[in-house]
């Protein structure tokens, strides 16, 4: 009997590279997202000590100039930090497709596991009845060439 061959071979191995791209994917998007984080945090920190550091001019007095400046810079500081903030919320909304899309990856991969096996299982049934059907014809050839022989003696 032929040797025993998953007739979805080559789909399963389009998808299980499908699900190596999609992981190498998912784990370039989160290294982005933890550089935006740590952008963020590093914005925030900076505004934080921008402020104090206002705040203790602003007691002592500053010019009018200097509170414009000050006041111009936070605006800034405020849409850097909401452009970053902006710009996670999409990477999340990223990351969170690509891992539904490899859930139904994987889905796909262990269905495709189950029917190989399933069909595999159906091949041994069929090779099981191939060898059954042999050994019978076997012992019936067998007992028939002793009956002939004992009817020629």
């Amino acid at each position: 009997m032929k040797k025993f061959k998953f007739s979805l071979e080559t789909y399963k191995k389009v998808k299980e590279r499908e699900e190596d791209e999609k992981k190498a994917l998912l784990a370039e998007k989160r290294k982005v997202l933890s550089e935006l984080e740590k952008e963020l945090e590093d914005l925030i920190i900076h505004r934080d000590n921008e402020q104090k550091k206002f705040l203790k001019e602003s007691q002592q007095g500053i010019s009018p100039q200097k509170f414009l400046f000050f006041h111009n810079y936070f605006e800034k500081l405020k849409e850097q930090i909401s452009i970053v903030k902006s710009k996670i919320r999409f990477l999340q909304n990223e990351i969170e497709e690509i891992l539904n899309q490899l859930i139904e990856i994987k889905k796909q991969i262990k269905m495709l596991e189950i029917l190989r096996e399933k069909r595999y299982q159906e091949y041994l049934q069929e090779v099981n009845l191939e060898e059954s059907k042999v050994i019978e014809e076997f012992i019936s050839t067998t007992k028939y060439a002793k009956n002939a022989e004992a009817a020629y003696e």
